[in-house]
């Protein structure tokens, strides 16, 4: 009989350290590494997405400073950094000091247009110094490297989606250089790939919002739904690499993450020799 209880109570305690674990919502900074023959220095780009105006400390001190960590070349912001029925603060604050420290990029997710207030929030980005892309790209100089950063509005943006993404294509330069694309949705991976973008960064999917990590990689994930297969991490395919954020909403969920740590993300670009090293 003591036996029983004491093993009962082991079995209980390890439960509920294995939940309390799951449930951390601490924020994590999350790293990957793809080389490429057209990278001749280290490139370090930051990825956000899907903050949805949540709550990361006083003027979000605590995002702030995790980006500042990383030293980024330039930061990539991937959409539903705003949230519907909310006010702009304080994501707009965000934003503002990204602009004024970063080279940065911004593409639209489903919530600014579910917010009715997308051309609102697309020019406090832009009058942020951030370049709002809409089916643009953009060529710049990074240590010693020329990229293509391309953009597109989210697919919620249906009657322009597709033809900004033929457009976003066309812009590239005819010289070679590494590429980029930032789409807010992950499962149209398949439109994607016959562009040939050497990167294509995702988030949406807030990691399927419950994990099992080596089990499990989702539960469920707007666009994809039961086990999606796209609900974070990175997929290499024959020309491109697809890596998705698992985002940065914790707050006010239907659910809440378990084993599924809100994240920013920083990719190295790096060259081949360099990653075979």
């Amino acid at each position: 009989m003591k036996k029983s209880i004491c093993l009962s109570a082991a079995i209980a305690s390890a439960l509920g350290v294995f939940v309390l674990a799951g449930l951390n919502t601490k924020l994590l900074t999350r790293r990957y590494r793809v080389s490429h023959p057209m990278i001749k220095s280290t490139v370090k780009l930051v990825y956000i997405s899907d903050l949805h105006n949540n709550d990361y400390g006083i003027e979000h001190e605590l995002l702030k400073a995790a980006v500042e960590e990383t030293v980024p070349d330039v930061v990539l912001l991937g959409g539903d950094i705003f949230e519907v029925k909310q006010p702009l603060e304080p994501a707009a604050s965000f934003v503002r000091w990204l602009g004024a420290n970063y080279q940065s990029f911004y593409v639209t997710g489903n919530h600014e247009y579910y917010s009715y207030r997308v051309k609102e929030m697309r020019q406090l980005v832009a009058d942020s110094q951030i370049r709002v892309l809409r089916g643009e790209t953009e060529v710049i100089e990074v240590n010693g490297n020329r990229l293509s950063i391309s953009g597109i509005d989210d697919a919620e943006e249906s009657h322009v989606y597709p033809s900004q993404l033929v457009q976003a294509h066309a812009q590239r330069p005819m010289e070679s250089m590494f590429s980029i694309l930032l789409s807010h949705r992950p499962e149209f991976i398949e439109d994607f790939l016959p562009y040939g973008f050497d990167l294509i960064l995702s988030g949406h999917a807030h990691g399927g919002q419950w994990r099992l990590p080596g089990l499990i990689n989702g539960v469920f994930a707007p666009g994809q739904g039961f086990f999606p297969k796209y609900a974070g991490g990175r997929f290499d395919f024959d020309q491109s690499t697809l890596i998705v954020s698992r985002g940065l909403s914790h707050q006010d969920q239907p659910a809440p993450r378990f084993y599924n740590r809100p994240e920013i993300l920083v990719i190295e670009l790096v060259p081949v020799e360099s990653e075979e090293a």
